[in-house]
């Protein structure tokens, strides 16, 4: 076994290695700005009758001759717009004072079709196989659009998660809609509105680029399924800072496509024409930063990755903040509030992580690395496509609350490179005298000033372990291949 030569000043010496990436904000000034208060304009903003036409005609109203002039649709503090979808394009300002309402029906809502990134196999019971619903604000090919305001844009979950949680026939031709997603769009920026209750996850930036996100709020109940709050996928130069997120699975979720959801479906890795695709679905250059996480589950690379995650730094966040009666089963969440997941047989990688300054309270796990997300129980050839693991610092985080354990689970097969774990510290099983960590198939590793101590001998017996995945993965969680969700009675969200 190597031990990398990476000392702890190298760590400290990441700020300078390894700077915040920076996006740049949004700027109307350079552009002429046409100001329309949705209310001068045929919208009535009551609430209760559907303004989709006119709010569809506003967002259509051509720029003119002037390429750069900036359209800012404004929803005054007193209005409550009730709408279908509504498609943003190039040059948009969308300022949300009052209320911006999804309509909670099925009904005339467009039906995208498969997301290319997911290959063939992903989320079935998320809408990836099978057509997916629009999102409620959804952008394509576009560049320039911000989304403010002191007001809310309402997804109307509760109606979603409804058809989820019963199966809902509405639900067989397409999956739940994100509330705003971007595809092939650049130089985007969401600030100071709050987004609430989307049906599925809330904001997904997808093939998209230079993107910051800061001074917003997400807020969803933690029992909403599959409700994450950010969710940049395939996505370049993003920037998430001083947001206050409060959701129903991961507050933070980086992602970049995947072939081979399952190990069953590994050969789709291995098709020369997905191979080809796959190189321009990286997501690099991500920073998260001084954000209130509440309600959730935590921050996680994964586990879609097929087309590589790298340059990432995490610091500053707090993690499971809330209070007493916000929490369910004891705690704030129950996802490791530290998360790298993602399945062997994805290919891809995972490279030049850092997780650095992050405090953690009321979460079910401190740290998690895993490699085999989702296992299935097929039996693999030795060429299946890898996913490579590397590269991987958590410095100075705490756990201060009830987040205990600390797990670094890789295989046999492919195991974890370049681990870098020093000066992370457990409050709770310092006090409780109490081993957190695990450890599989950590191949070199830098590890000291962990408290509780014991790190460094469970990383050194780590290459001594039973393999997942020696014969067979172990019993999969997600029904048949190609089984839709609604033949398959074992299917868990």
């Amino acid at each position: 076994m190597g031990i990398m030569s990476l000392t702890y000043s190298s760590v400290l010496l990441l700020g300078i290695l390894f700077p915040p990436r920076t996006t740049q904000s949004f700027d109307p000034s350079t552009c002429t700005t046409r100001k329309l208060v949705v209310t001068d304009w045929s919208v009535i903003g009551d609430g209760v009758h559907d303004d989709t036409a006119a709010m569809r005609h506003l967002l259509s109203l051509p720029l003119g001759d002037d390429d750069c002039q900036t359209k800012h649709i404004v929803i005054p503090a007193h209005a409550t717009v009730l709408t279908y979808p509504l498609n943003l394009t190039s040059h948009t300002i969308l300022q949300v004072d009052g209320s911006l309402v999804a309509m909670a029906s099925t009904h005339h809502w467009p039906i995208m079709p498969p997301v290319e990134i997911y290959g063939d196999s992903e989320d079935r019971y998320g809408g990836f196989t099978v057509n997916q619903y629009q999102a409620f604000l959804y952008a394509h090919n576009s560049s320039h659009i911000r989304i403010t305001g002191q007001g809310v844009i309402d997804g109307n979950g509760p109606y979603w998660w409804d058809l989820f949680k019963r199966r809902d026939p509405a639900l067989k031709p397409a999956g739940r809609p994100n509330l705003y997603q971007t595809v092939y769009c650049s130089h985007l920026e969401i600030d100071t509105v709050t987004m609430k209750d989307s049906p599925f996850w809330t904001v997904h930036p997808m093939l998209s680029s230079d993107i910051h996100i800061h001074h917003m709020k997400i807020r969803a109940p933690l029992y909403a399924p599959n409700v994450d709050g950010v969710d940049p996928d395939s996505a370049q130069n993003v920037m998430v800072e001083y947001n206050d997120i409060a959701c129903g699975d991961d507050h933070i979720a980086i992602k970049a496509g995947v072939c081979g959801l399952k190990p069953a479906y590994y050969n789709e890795c291995m098709d020369p024409a997905w191979s080809q695709r796959v190189k321009g679905y990286l997501t690099k250059n991500v920073t998260i930063r001084h954000n209130l996480f509440r309600t959730g589950m935590g921050i996680a690379i994964g586990s879609e990755t097929s087309g590589t995650v790298r340059d990432v730094f995490i610091y500053n966040n707090t993690i499971g903040y809330c209070q007493s009666g916000d929490k369910t089963l004891t705690s704030c969440g129950w996802g490791p509030a530290l998360h790298i997941k993602t399945t062997l047989t994805r290919s891809g990688s995972i490279d030049n992580i850092v997780f650095d300054r992050n405090i953690i309270y009321n979460t079910s796990m401190f740290i998690f690395l895993e490699t085999n997300y989702q296992v299935g129980k097929q039996k693999l050839p030795s060429n299946y496509p890898k996913t490579v693991v590397q590269n991987i610092v958590f410095s100075n985080n705490q756990a201060v609350g009830q987040a205990m354990g600390a797990g670094f689970n890789c295989d046999k097969l492919d195991p974890c490179h370049n681990i870098t774990v020093v000066n992370n510290t457990i409050v709770k099983a310092t006090h409780d005298n109490h081993n957190p960590w695990g450890c599989k198939f950590i191949e070199s590793y830098n590890v000291h000033n962990n408290t509780p101590g014991g790190l460094e001998e469970c990383m050194a017996k780590s290459m001594n372990q039973t393999s997942h995945v020696d014969e067979y993965y172990a019993e999969d969680r997600l029904g048949k291949p190609g089984t839709p969700w609604w033949l398959d009675s074992a299917a868990v969200n």
